[in-house]
């Protein structure tokens, strides 16, 4: 079965806590059991070529792998990922947090269809890859390439929800139906 993994922090190539833990290990497993992987993982600055056997293979896509053959493609983008961490700094969460992951669960599924990759499911992981179902069911911008497609979400610390003002809702290109009590309203600050 092919699988797409899309998570903001993966072992051996990024880490603030558990999710980069099962980000790394559950693929390896699935792999062992004869599955096909894909990872997207944001291509921060400490994930190096010095570090990781990485090439370039399309403008802002470089490429590595993890277990046997595991492809992780690394989203590039030079003004949302080239920071010392992840989320945020001593200031707190940065504030372009919205339009930085929106763009990586965007750019992640464009490449899916580029590199004609067609999952069974997607496997997504805490709230900076949780756009990836709705971007497949709803988006205006985003090209559904496959009917198929499963989507499974996990919350690996439900502390971290990426709330976000309403005003910013415009940001996603989405739809204002979905900012309703049983949608994204329920969930807004």
């Amino acid at each position: 079965m092919k699988i797409f993994f899309c998570a903001s922090e993966m072992v051996p190539f990024a880490k603030t806590g558990g999710l980069a833990d099962v980000a790394g290990a559950l693929p390896l497993a699935l792999e062992e059991l004869g599955h096909e992987i894909v990872i997207t993982l944001p291509r921060y600055k400490m994930i190096t070529d010095a570090k990781f056997k990485i090439k370039r293979v399309k403008e802002g896509v470089s490429l590595t792998t993890a277990g046997k053959n595991i492809k992780v493609y690394l989203i590039e983008n030079e003004q949302y990922f080239n920071r010392d961490t992840l989320y945020g700094d001593k200031a707190g969460d940065f504030k372009d947090n919205l339009e930085r992951f929106s763009f990586f669960c965007a750019r992640s599924l464009e490449l899916l269809k580029e590199i004609q990759f067609k999952p069974a499911i997607a496997h997504v992981h805490d709230w900076q890859a949780a756009l990836i179902p709705v971007f497949l069911r709803r988006s205006t911008k985003v090209i559904v390439f496959t009917k198929v497609l499963e989507a499974y979400f996990t919350i690996h610390n439900l502390a971290y929800q990426g709330l976000f003002p309403k005003e910013e809702f415009s940001k996603l290109n989405l739809d204002w139906s979905l900012f309703d009590i049983n949608g994204f309203d329920s969930m807004a600050r």
